[in-house]
């Protein structure tokens, strides 16, 4: 029981760094349509997604800050506490 909750936190840990990343590459994406577009609404629309996705990637930095992956193997925790 405890391993599973361990590595859950392992996991958990890691998650707000992989969906750093998507949305980095999400922002590249539309950065990209943008430099091929002519169109202004559809540049604007862009634009307004960049800003959501750059919003959402502060907080998640934000988050990612706050939260750490355990350091140790659970064998190694488990042999300190007994």
């Amino acid at each position: 029981m405890f391993r599973h909750i361990w590595e859950a936190r392992r996991t958990q840990a890691k998650e707000p760094l992989h969906t750093s990343k998507r949305k980095l590459a999400t922002i590249d994406k539309l950065l990209d349509l943008i430099m091929g577009s002519n169109n202004t609404t559809v540049i604007r629309k862009y634009e307004e997604k960049i800003e959501q996705h750059e919003h959402d990637k502060a907080r998640l930095t934000e988050k990612t800050s706050n939260q750490t992956e355990p350091k140790g193997s659970f064998e190694e925790k488990l042999e300190l506490h007994k």
